[in-house]
This record gives structure tokens, C-alpha cells and sequence, in this order.
């Protein structure tokens, strides 16, 4: 999904007119035997992003005014980067209104009720529609347990 997420947010770009991503590459460091870190490089060459290994010494000739432990490694993913938060998601709620949606903010879900039409129950009103996107973050187990879905977030 990584590559088509830049793609797409190379076109919210173009389509916004302003800079929402700026690419600076991800250095993750750990120990040389961590499971979390080789289960991300193992990742990343599975999906063949470009990344690099990093042995202690590399780490130290590259980014000397790092201290580390010994032994410690480094995984440099050079496709990382920073999404300006603020600006992505008003563009995002700029282009929803562009094609007819309408974002309503500040409403709390409080009830996800699914069928030929799912119906949502905020703090405000209740709302109807053919289909839903969830985009909750960490609350969207809380959202969805009722229905008897666990995301594994």
C-alpha cells in the first residue's frame, strides 16, 4: 500500500496546490538480534522499498553526533518522511467538499449501526448512508467491538 499512498498523496499535492509530504528517510535503530526490527527490514524488502543496514560502525561514520549503545543497528527506510498533519487533512476535507461530501467535525460516534443503509449516532444527530469510512485512529476498535470486529491496530 506504501507505494500507492505516495501516489496518491503526490496528487492531493498537485490537486491542493501546496507541499502536504516531504520525504527525509526513517533511521529505526535497536539492537542487531531485535525481532520488531528485522520483521521491518524483512518488510521492506518483501514490498522492495529502497532501505539500507546499518552496522554500528556505519551509524557512527554517518551520524556522528549519535550515541549509542553497543552492539545497537540501524535501518535506514530512505522512503520515510513527515506528512504535514494540518495541511493534509484540510485538504483532504477540501476535496470531500469539492465532490459533494460534507465533513462534519467535533462529533463524537457514539453508535455504528450496519444494514442496507448504516446508520450513524454522534453527540449531535444521526446520520444515514450506503457505506462508511472509519477513520478513527486508535479509538476504532472501540467503535466497531459492538459489531463484533476487532482490527488488528
Amino acid at each position: 500500500m506504501m507505494h500507492e499512498c505516495y501516489q496518491i498523496w503526490a496528487q492531493l499535492e498537485h490537486e491542493a496546490g501546496t507541499q502536504l509530504h516531504r520525504q527525509t528517510g526513517l533511521l529505526l535503530l535497536g539492537m542487531k538480534e531485535n525481532q520488531e526490527l528485522k520483521t521491518i527490514q524483512a518488510n521492506l524488502s518483501r514490498q522492495r522499498v529502497e532501505h539500507q543496514c546499518l552496522s554500528s560502525e556505519e551509524l557512527k561514520q554517518r551520524f556522528p553526533n549519535i550515541r549509542l549503545p553497543r552492539g545497537e543497528v540501524g535501518l535506514l527506510d530512505n522512503s520515510g518522511g513527515v506528512i504535514y498533519a494540518y495541511k493534509a487533512l484540510r485538504a483532504l476535507q477540501d476535496a470531500i467538499r469539492q465532490l459533494g461530501g460534507i465533513v462534519r467535525d467535533g462529533e463524537k460516534v457514539v453508535e455504528i449501526n450496519p444494514g442496507l443503509l448504516v446508520t450513524v449516532k454522534t453527540t449531535s444527530r444521526s446520520y444515514q448512508a450506503k457505506s462508511l469510512v472509519i477513520t478513527a485512529g486508535p479509538w476504532t476498535n472501540q467503535l466497531l467491538r459492538p459489531l463484533g470486529i476487532e482490527m488488528p491496530l
